[in-house]
C-alpha cells in the first residue's frame, strides 16, 4: 500500500473511533438497559 492509502486509513480509523464507537457503545448499552427492563416486567409478572 502506498503511504497515501495508509494515511487514508489511519484517518478513517480516527474517525472511526472518534464518531462511530462511543454511538456503538451507546446502542449496546441501550440494549442492555432495555433487556434489564423486560426481565424485571417477566419476574414481576410471574409473581402475582
Amino acid at each position: 500500500a502506498s503511504v497515501w492509502e495508509q494515511r487514508k486509513w489511519a484517518e478513517a480509523a480516527k474517525w472511526y473511533n472518534k464518531n462511530v464507537a462511543p454511538f456503538l457503545d451507546n446502542v449496546i448499552a441501550i440494549q442492555q438497559e432495555m433487556q434489564q427492563m423486560q426481565l424485571e416486567m417477566l419476574r414481576q409478572s410471574l409473581g402475582r
